[in-house]
């Protein structure tokens, strides 16, 4: 029989997007609301936390390290250890010359939703 511990966590508003980082052994999730991102270390069973300017949709880790950070402005490179992230900029370039900012903006939202997604997926 399986046994399930209960981790003393903090209370999300709306805690989202759980997912296991296998190389460093830890679990990621999201609160949207409170606007940050909660690590569970898997030996220690401590939970950090980082806070954002901005509400995160997904987190997903990278296996050359850091995560790949998913929000409604876009995307980030982010080191949770670090408590740092570098913004992404997403260009798409058609032939010669450059999509008009409407499309830029409709491919990044399609884009977006791929990756909350593919996290969602991942996580399972």
């Amino acid at each position: 029989m399986t046994q399930i511990d209960i981790i003393p966590a903090p209370l999300c508003e709306l805690g989202e997007a759980p997912i296991w980082d296998y190389q460093n052994q830890c679990l990621y999730w999201i609160d949207i609301v409170k606007k940050c991102i909660y690590c569970l270390d898997g030996s220690s069973q401590e939970v950090d936390s980082m806070n954002l300017p901005f509400a995160p949709s997904a987190i997903i880790p990278n296996e050359s390290g850091g995560q790949l950070l998913v929000t409604k402005k876009g995307l980030a490179l982010m080191d949770f250890k670090k408590k740092s992230y570098t913004s992404l900029s997403v260009t798409v370039m058609v032939g010669y010359g450059s999509i008009p900012e409407i499309f830029t903006q409709k491919i990044q939202k399609v884009i977006y939703i791929a990756l909350k997604v593919i996290s969602q997926c991942v996580a399972w």
